[in-house]
């Protein structure tokens, strides 16, 4: 019989990430299941909740089977509903960032709206969370960007304000040329994130937005954002006509 310890263990992320054969993915998937249903309310329970779904997910990557990713989004927001808020903010931050993961995947391939809505909410809900860390939250500022202008939503200007204060922040942490260079090298994002802000406010009809940020804009977002914006498109500005 095996004690928690080894139920433990045999949870672990590293061991789920070494799954490459479906029919032991399958396995893992119905022993956790078995767990949920031994250990209700426990810790166990949680881990086993938890790895269910990377599990779901690891399947849906060898399959692609839709079934799979669907499972594993239910499996999720089970997970996110049993976090004890706000002891576990920080692990309910992170569900929240591992959901966005599965519904932005599931929304490239089916394009559901209800998808859609109940992503901007996440992304929405997960910038209130402040840890005084950006590590995590980084890549998901981009991608809420990023989708809520490929699909016209309404959050987009918000979304590209959260993720301008980011590339502020993250140059604002390297003051100096010397080292604001090798970060903006590095980080792809802080050189796209700019030049796809101006092209939202060209799309959108905000010319002199896309190239000088309003007193607004520049109270939240820092004097610097206007020194983002590429010649070529401050050339077009000012271009006679």
């Amino acid at each position: 019989m095996k004690t928690l310890g080894n139920h433990i263990y045999a949870l672990r992320a590293s061991y789920v990430k070494q799954l490459t054969d479906i029919a032991n993915i399958e396995d893992g998937i119905m022993y956790c299941r078995h767990l949920l249903i031994a250990y209700p309310r426990s810790e166990l329970a949680s881990r086993a909740q938890s790895t269910l779904s990377h599990l779901l997910y690891r399947a849906f990557q060898f399959t692609h089977e839709i079934g799979y990713l669907n499972e594993a989004i239910s499996a999720t927001r089970d997970d996110i509903n049993t976090a004890d808020e706000p002891a576990d903010s920080r692990v309910a931050f992170l569900l929240r960032l591992i959901l966005i993961s599965l519904l932005s995947t599931r929304l490239k391939l089916l394009c559901h709206e209800e998808d859609l809505h109940e992503l901007m909410e996440l992304f929405t809900t997960a910038a209130d969370y402040d840890f005084g860390g950006l590590h995590h939250w980084e890549p998901f500022l981009y991608q809420w960007a990023a989708i809520a202008y490929r699909f016209r939503h309404p959050s987009a200007s918000t979304a590209y304000g959260h993720a301008m204060s980011f590339v502020q922040a993250s140059l604002t942490f390297a003051p100096t040329h010397d080292k604001q260079h090798p970060r903006l090298v590095s980080t792809r994002s802080l050189h796209t994130i700019p030049l796809e802000y101006a092209s939202y406010h060209i799309d959108t009809g905000h010319l002199e937005q896309a190239i000088r940020p309003s007193n607004e804009e520049e109270d939240y977002h820092g004097q610097k954002c206007a020194a983002f914006v590429p010649q070529s498109i401050k050339f077009v500005w000012q271009t006679p006509i």
